[in-house]
């Protein structure tokens, strides 16, 4: 599932198929592949709020799109 389309519960991100440079800057907050992330608010069309870690972080709706996370299996 895309973290765009994703409910207020927690996920493990799979896939990140964003450029290089994107890759980077999302490595740079934590948000990896096999990263635990929970998502707090979704805005449809407007973006993401995770927190990853213990900080809060907002994800436009481009690269949302190109995230891929799994449900967290309890």
């Amino acid at each position: 599932m895309k973290l765009s389309k994703s409910l207020k519960t927690s996920y493990y991100i799979k896939e990140i198929s964003a450029d290089k440079k994107d890759v980077e800057r999302l490595y740079k907050l934590g948000i990896v592949i096999g990263a635990k992330i929970e998502v707090l608010l979704n805005l449809g069309g407007g973006g993401v709020l995770i927190d990853v870690e213990g900080s809060e972080v907002a994800i436009g709706n481009e690269i949302s799109n190109k995230i891929e996370v799994v449900n967290c299996k309890k």
